[in-house]
């Protein structure tokens, strides 16, 4: 699957979902910001779980655990700070997957992050915030 909101980052990607019978499956991404000054990192793994018996496809909830690590540099190269951050989040929504095999997944929820390390974590990355999610993609 292919999230929209990455890409309008800029960030780089791949996410899988691998089904774990009926109706769940398992969901792992990695990300990846490689431009500009800041350098990010992010791991998703979760469980998508399909309420109407059938993986893929209809009403689903997603639980997952997120990590990320970003670092900024100066202009001149040197290094700035670093960040790191976990967070759980559970998100609800809706897949839509044809016949052909195509599929759309949009999703929102609510996450909560906290900063674990780096150079003064700003507090405002610790609490709740909502989440969307949507993703584009292909079922073999």
């Amino acid at each position: 699957l292919v999230r929209a909101s990455a890409i309008t980052w800029g960030s780089l990607g791949a996410k899988v979902d691998v089904s774990l019978g009926a109706n769940a499956a398992l969901s792992v991404e990695g990300d990846w910001l490689p431009f500009g000054p800041a350098r990010a990192y992010a791991a998703l793994v979760g469980v998508p779980l399909f309420l109407q018996r059938f993986a893929f496809h209809g009403l689903y909830v997603h639980p997952r655990l997120e990590w990320a690590w970003a670092s900024a540099s100066a202009s001149d190269g040197s290094a700035q700070g670093s960040l790191e951050v976990g967070s759980a989040a559970v998100l609800a929504g809706y897949e839509w997957t044809w016949p052909s095999g195509a599929t759309l997944r949009l999703a929102g929820g609510i996450a909560y992050a906290k900063a674990m390390g780096g150079d003064s974590p700003p507090s405002s990355l610790t609490g709740l915030h909502p989440e969307l999610d949507a993703a584009v993609g292909w079922i073999f």
